[in-house]
C-alpha cells in the first residue's frame, strides 16, 4: 500500500504532482469514476466510511469539479483508492487528506485537526504523554471513542438474544440430548438444556469493554474526563463480568463477521466500526477486509471550525443558530415563512418584535478566493452576496466572514467578481480588514482572519500559539462591538 498526501480545498493535479505520472493518472481516474461530484449519501450506498460528525450533511462531496478541474473539499481524513497494477491485480493506495495548514516537513501530525477535535470534545490532553508509536488517525480513533460511546449509550445498554447452555434441575429450554447423555450419566437429577435469553453481556458490549481496556491509559491522560463517559464505562464494566483479555481475538472476529444491522442501533454500528479498527491496531488494511469493508474515515473540518468559533462568540453574546434543530433562525420575508440560519449574529437591544442584529458573522473554512486564481485572497462572489443579504434582512450595521489564515498571510481589499479601485488596493498584514461600506442602506463588510500557527514542533507549542491567536481574535470582535457602542452613545 502506498501513502499519498494531499490537503483540503486543493487542486488534485497540484496535490499529486510529486508522484509517478502513471500512478497519478490511475488515481485521478479512480477519483473521477468513484468519488467525484458524488455526495456522501450516494457514496455510502456502495462504499463504507466512518464519518465525523455521524450526522454529517449527506449532500457534501469529497471531490468536485470546479471550472473543469478536480478539487478536494472541506473533508479531511483518508480514503482507500484501488488502482489496477496488472490484469486482475489491484493495489490499495492510502490517500490521506490533511488540512491545508499541515506541513509534513515541519510537524509530525496535523495539529489543527487534532486541536479542533479536542476542543469539540472538550478534552485537555497532555500531548507529551500521548503514545507516539501509532499513526495519527489511530490516535484520532481513540479520541472519537468516548464521544461515540456516549451517543450510542443514549439508546441504553445494547442487549441481544444470547444462546445459553445450562445443566441443572430448573429446566426452561430445549433439552440437549447429546450433551445431557454425556454430562449426566449416570442420571443424578440434572438436565442439560439450551435457551435463548436477552443479555447485556454480548459481542457488542464485550467489544466495547475490550476496546476500553486497550486504550484506557490514553483516556486517563485526559485531565478532565467526561463524567457521562465515566458513568457509561462503569455500566459497561458491570454488564461484562465474563470479560477475559485472552478472548480479545475471538470477540474481534465475532464482531467482524457479524456487523450490526438493526436500524435503531445506528449509533452502535458506528461505535462497532471504531472499536474494530482500534483493536485491529495498525495491522488493518483499509478497504481490503471484506467483512468490515471500511474504505476510510472522513471528518468535516468546516463543521469543527464553526463549532470552535461558536465556543468563542457565544461567550460574547452572539447567537449561534442551529439548522438541524431549527432554532434561532431568521425569516427572510415579512409576509411568508422562509427561514435561514446565519452562523452567528448579535441581536440589537431595540425592543422590536422582529429580529434585528447589530453584527452578523459567517464562518468560512474554505479559501476566500476564486477557484480560477489560486494566488488570490478574494471573497467569493456568492459569499459576499450572502453577507449582504444577512446584513439587509437583519438591519445590521456590520457583517463579516471569519476564516483561517497562515501567519502574515496577506488580506487585500479586492473582491472576486466585483470592480475594484486598483489605485486603492493595499497589502495588509492584519487579521481584520474593513473591505468597504455598502451603498444604499449602508453597512460595513469585514474579512476577519484567524491566524493558524505554522512550523510548530510539538502540540504544546501549537496550542500555546493558538491561545495567542484567540486573544487577537477576541480583540478584533471586541473592537467591532465597541465601535457600535460608541456610535449608539453619540
Amino acid at each position: 500500500m502506498s501513502l499519498i498526501q494531499i490537503t483540503d480545498n486543493q487542486n488534485i493535479d497540484y496535490g499529486l504532482k510529486d508522484i509517478d505520472d502513471d500512478l497519478k493518472e490511475k488515481i485521478k481516474k479512480e477519483i473521477k469514476v468513484v468519488y467525484s461530484d458524488k455526495n456522501l449519501e450516494t457514496l455510502n450506498k456502495d462504499n463504507n466510511f466512518i464519518m465525523y460528525p455521524s450526522s454529517h450533511d449527506k449532500d457534501t462531496n469529497i471531490f468536485e469539479h470546479r471550472n473543469g478541474q478536480l478539487w478536494s473539499s472541506n473533508l479531511v481524513g483518508f480514503i482507500n483508492i484501488r488502482t489496477e497494477v496488472d490484469a486482475g491485480l489491484q493495489q490499495d493506495n492510502y490517500l490521506e487528506i490533511n488540512t491545508r495548514f499541515y506541513d509534513s516537513g515541519d510537524s509530525e501530525e496535523d495539529y489543527l485537526l487534532h486541536y479542533l477535535i479536542l476542543r469539540k470534545l472538550k478534552y485537555n490532553v497532555i500531548q507529551d504523554k500521548l503514545p507516539t508509536e501509532h499513526m495519527p488517525y489511530y490516535q484520532l480513533l481513540m479520541i472519537l471513542f468516548p464521544d461515540l460511546l456516549n451517543k450510542a449509550m443514549k439508546k441504553g445498554i445494547y442487549k441481544e438474544y444470547i444462546k445459553r447452555q445450562y445443566n441443572d434441575t430448573n429446566i426452561k429450554g430445549i433439552i440437549d440430548v447429546a450433551r445431557h447423555i454425556k454430562s449426566n450419566t449416570p442420571f443424578i437429577g440434572k438436565i442439560a438444556y439450551n435457551t435463548r435469553e436477552f443479555s447485556f453481556d454480548n459481542n457488542i458490549t464485550e467489544l466495547i469493554r475490550h476496546t476500553y481496556e486497550k486504550i484506557k491509559n490514553f483516556i486517563n491522560h485526559i485531565e478532565k474526563p467526561d463524567k457521562i463517559f465515566q458513568e457509561n464505562i462503569k455500566n459497561i464494566i458491570e454488564v461484562t463480568p465474563k470479560y477475559n483479555k485472552m478472548e480479545r481475538s475471538k470477540v474481534l472476529r465475532n464482531n467482524i463477521n457479524k456487523p450490526l444491522k438493526h436500524g435503531y442501533y445506528h449509533e452502535y454500528l458506528e461505535l462497532q466500526k471504531i472499536c474494530i479498527l482500534i483493536l485491529m491496531d495498525e495491522k488493518i488494511s483499509f478497504g481490503t477486509c471484506d467483512q468490515l469493508n471500511i474504505n476510510g474515515i472522513l471528518i468535516d473540518v468546516s463543521w469543527l471550525w464553526e463549532d470552535f468559533l461558536a465556543g468563542l462568540l457565544v461567550e460574547k453574546g452572539f447567537k449561534h443558530p442551529d439548522n438541524k434543530n431549527r432554532s434561532d433562525g431568521i425569516s427572510l420575508f415579512s409576509n411568508r415563512k422562509r427561514t435561514v440560519y446565519p452562523d452567528f449574529y448579535k441581536e440589537s437591544s431595540n425592543g422590536k418584535e422582529a429580529i434585528v442584529a447589530d453584527i452578523v458573522l459567517d464562518a468560512k473554512y474554505k479559501k476566500l478566493q476564486s477557484y480560477t486564481n489560486t494566488d488570490s485572497k478574494k471573497i467569493n462572489r456568492d459569499d459576499l452576496y450572502q453577507m449582504i443579504s444577512y446584513l439587509h434582512v437583519l438591519n445590521a450595521e456590520k457583517a463579516g466572514v471569519i476564516f483561517p489564515i497562515k501567519p502574515k498571510e496577506e488580506i487585500n481589499d479586492s473582491i472576486d467578481g466585483v470592480e475594484d479601485d486598483k489605485n486603492n488596493v493595499s497589502e495588509i498584514e492584519t487579521s481584520m480588514l474593513n473591505i468597504g461600506s455598502l451603498n444604499g442602506y449602508g453597512g460595513d463588510i469585514y474579512k476577519i482572519g484567524f491566524v493558524i500557527p505554522q512550523n510548530e514542533k510539538t502540540f504544546e507549542a501549537f496550542e500555546k500559539s493558538m491561545n495567542e491567536s484567540i486573544e487577537v481574535f477576541n480583540e478584533n470582535i471586541d473592537k467591532l462591538i465597541d465601535e457600535l457602542c460608541k456610535k449608539e452613545t453619540i
